[in-house]
């Protein structure tokens, strides 16, 4: 669950060119292919927003 004043999302090498790039960017340093990754999840703050703690 996210905090109240934030947005996330769940993105998986499938859907999005970019997240794809990352991973396999990881991939090529830890040399570890990219199927053993999960899916990323990207979190947006708005200004003055800060991640809480508690949920960690």
């Amino acid at each position: 669950m996210w905090g109240a004043d934030t947005y996330g999302r769940k993105v998986t090498r499938r859907t999005d060119e970019i997240v794809s790039g990352i991973e396999a960017k990881i991939a090529a340093m830890t040399f570890l292919p990219q199927e053993n990754g999960e899916g990323m999840q990207i979190l947006h703050y708005d200004l003055g927003q800060k991640p809480s703690m508690s949920l960690i």
